[in-house]
């Protein structure tokens, strides 16, 4: 299922080549899992950008996995575990991750929109974003 899909990542810090498992702490108890150490990725960079919001004008490096990451160790989240898994299509790496750069995005503006899952109604951020630089 989730072999062969491509992976991105998005960060503010150039020049990473790993990328390691870690707890998030970006969201409260009732929104994300904090049991589970992982790098979090996307099958999409619009899923990146909704992952990280709301942020706008600021170069964005776009990171993918060096290497196939073996499916053993990839796992698409529940909503229980990450409230908005659905809208940002996210997907975990289990293991500490090589990864190259391929480019530099960045956000235009966002739109946002609101849902409800399984807890309540949330906001999701729809950006409109372009390629900077993309490496090949």
């Amino acid at each position: 299922m989730l072999t062969n899909v491509p992976l991105f990542h998005l960060s503010n810090k150039k020049g990473l080549t790993v990328l390691t498992k870690r707890i998030s702490d970006s969201w409260g108890d009732e929104k994300e899992d904090h049991t589970i150490q992982r790098v979090c990725f996307s099958t999409e960079i619009d899923g990146c950008f909704s992952a990280i919001c709301p942020i706008v004008g600021k170069n964005m490096y776009v990171y993918v996995p060096k290497f196939q990451i073996p499916k053993e160790f990839l796992h698409k989240p529940t909503l229980k575990q990450v409230f908005d898994s659905k809208m940002t299509k996210e997907v975990w790496s289990l293991i500490d991750t090589p990864v190259e750069c391929i480019g530099i995005v960045k956000a235009e503006s966002y739109n946002l929109f609101h849902y409800k899952n399984y807890i309540k109604s949330f906001g999701y951020f729809k950006y409109k974003w372009h390629w900077v630089e993309k490496y090949n």
